[in-house]
């Protein structure tokens, strides 16, 4: 059986797709451990209210849910930085069950293609700095480590187009 992979734009602002992704995240974060390395100021158990509250509730974000056959199985949000025309990367998460098919790859070039429609220079993230399989990731992607550290996170970023 083939798998059915599309890309969608969605909305926490949106009642509908408020709903479809409380449901995920939650089943996705009954696990501490995967809660606190999404977003260390999460405390366990998830709280969508309050995950949404912390970061989505300022500046211009987008998210893109992929789905395989009708079901969200990886996520990605990128908020716009306006006065560093940058795009930074957050909330990488790919459902368990289904890494290793290159979800995470096709959901960053859907937000790197956005970017560069945004005439954004560069596109930034963090890292925990325990995540070797990300770090490969993302340095297969472009990605540089910047010399900046914040606690147990490493920074990256990809330059786009030249400023």
């Amino acid at each position: 059986m083939s798998e059915n992979i599309t890309i969608t734009k969605v909305s926490y602002s949106k009642q509908r797709d408020r709903k479809v992704l409380q449901s995920c995240l939650k089943n996705w974060f009954s696990d501490p451990k995967a809660l606190n390395l999404t977003d260390p100021r999460m405390s366990y158990p998830f709280r969508f209210e309050k995950w949404v509250k912390l970061s989505y509730s300022e500046g211009e974000k987008k998210t893109w849910v992929l789905r395989t056959n009708e079901w969200i199985v990886a996520y990605l949000s990128l908020s716009f930085v306006p006065e560093e025309n940058r795009g930074h990367l957050f909330h990488l998460y790919v459902d368990r069950e289904h890494r290793k098919r290159g979800y995470a790859r096709k959901l960053i070039h859907q937000a790197e293609s956005w970017a560069k429609d945004r005439n954004c220079t560069h596109l930034t993230l963090r890292v925990f700095s325990g995540n070797e399989p990300a770090i490969k990731l993302y340095n297969s992607l472009g990605f540089e480590l910047l010399p900046r550290k914040e606690k147990n996170n490493l920074a990256m970023a990809k330059t786009l187009l030249d400023s």
